[in-house]
């Protein structure tokens, strides 16, 4: 089975990583390293702070949802 087949079948195929090489590729990989590069990922530190909070909070208050806590 052929790497972007199994990436389709899971639903992993919205990434970069499955896509052949080519403009589309290199568009993703653009985007993609605007918003994530060193320099960019420094202003989600206080929203991940800010959500890893939250999580923690209702991990405490109902620890049994503990999937509906971590996927949401």
């Amino acid at each position: 089975m052929s790497l972007i087949l199994f990436y389709n079948r899971m639903a992993f195929g919205w990434g970069v990583s499955p896509l052949p090489y080519g403009p589309l590729w290199r568009l993703y990989r653009k985007l993609l390293h605007e918003q994530f590069n060193q320099h960019e990922v420094m202003h989600y530190a206080a929203h991940q702070e800010e959500s890893t909070r939250v999580m923690l909070r209702d991990l405490l208050g109902t620890p049994n949802d503990f999937c509906a806590h971590v996927l949401q």
